[in-house]
């Protein structure tokens, strides 16, 4: 038996959760850590000891949620899972000052800025995935490791 949890999550506008999805489908590093397709996501982490999994789509301005456990969730992992979706999808990030500075003093840079309105950056959504991911781009270009992997 599956427990499951819905939620909704509010992003600073302006926010394009299409954007979001089209990131992750192109960006290698995170390939197969997530299904993306039908204008929704899906992913599992850890929290707390727990695995949830969780999938997200657009509902109007809002992100709408659901999560999957094989243990119900306390309040605290719920509340967690909330925080990382949020973390994970920089849904708190303002990014009218960014585009206000590009708009006035880089207008060769504001064409791309108007292309990718609405584009939250996607993190890796722990501090390990940040880690690990940081320390293997320190230490060889990502092609060569491609190219020497079996």
């Amino acid at each position: 038996m599956l427990y499951s949890r819905s939620g909704v999550l509010d992003a600073v506008e302006p926010f394009d959760f299409e954007k979001s999805l089209m990131f992750l489908r192109g960006f290698g590093p995170m390939s197969g850590d997530q299904a993306v397709g039908g204008g929704r996501m899906t992913k599992a982490i850890m929290v707390e000891g727990q695995t949830v999994g969780f999938r997200v789509k657009a509902d109007g301005p809002r992100l709408k949620y659901d999560t999957f456990s094989e243990r119900a969730l306390s309040e605290s992992v719920a509340d967690a899972v909330a925080g990382r979706i949020s973390f994970f999808l920089s849904l708190e990030d303002d990014l009218g000052p960014f585009y206000s500075i590009a708009e006035k003093q880089d207008r060769a840079f504001y064409p791309l800025v108007e292309r990718m309105w609405g584009l939250h950056h996607v993190k890796f959504p722990t501090l390990l995935e940040i880690g690990c991911w940081a320390l293997i781009n320190q230490r060889m270009q990502r092609q060569t490791a491609l190219r020497s992997a079996p």
